[in-house]
């Protein structure tokens, strides 16, 4: 009975040496999964460091092209608002040429239009501004135009038809509608 005693003792034995040989194993391949997950995951983090600064560098790039290149923008317009400056110098001069005289306002008002939407793009002034007042200048001046072609028209302001034209008044100049007048 001590032998089979001893050979079932020697059997506990052998499977709890395999039992610890098993449980080693587990721990060593979960240590190896550790280690390979965290090398994963320091590789990942310095690929997005990388992408990160790339971005940053790309970004600088452009920023530092923009700003040239609105530096050119602005000196051109400059030179522009300068040149028509210098027209109507010579216009005032004494070159009393109508043709001369219109071409400076015309280049006066262009670069004055040019430097404004070379300042919005910068972002220092909204463009919309521009457009607005542009097309209230447009508007006022249709109506100051229709006005004088009434009066032209229907001779004194008696006999001239009072009308609701958003602008100058044509009862009193005034630059409002008619109903706002009171005429």
């Amino acid at each position: 009975m001590s032998a089979a005693v001893e050979a079932m003792q020697k059997r506990a034995q052998e499977r709890v040496k395999k039992l610890q040989e098993l449980k080693l194993k587990k721990e060593a391949e979960a240590v190896v999964k550790q280690v390979e997950e965290e090398r994963l995951a320091r590789e990942a983090g310095e690929r997005w460091l990388a992408a990160e600064k790339m971005a940053a560098d790309k970004k600088r790039e452009e920023a530092v092209a923009t700003e040239a290149e609105q530096t050119r923008l602005m000196e051109l317009a400059t030179r522009q608002a300068m040149e028509a400056v210098e027209v109507a110098a010579k216009a005032a001069e004494g070159d009393d040429d109508e043709e001369t005289v219109e071409n400076a306002g015309n280049e006066k008002e262009k670069a004055r239009e040019e430097l404004h939407w070379k300042r919005a793009e910068k972002g220092k002034v909204k463009a919309t501004r521009a457009v607005e007042s542009s097309k209230k200048r447009k508007r006022l001046t249709l109506s100051v135009i229709e006005d004088s072609e009434d009066e032209r028209i229907a001779g004194p302001s008696e006999e001239r038809p009072t009308k609701k034209v958003k602008g100058k008044s044509v009862e009193c100049g005034e630059f409002h509608s008619t109903d706002q007048c009171g005429h």
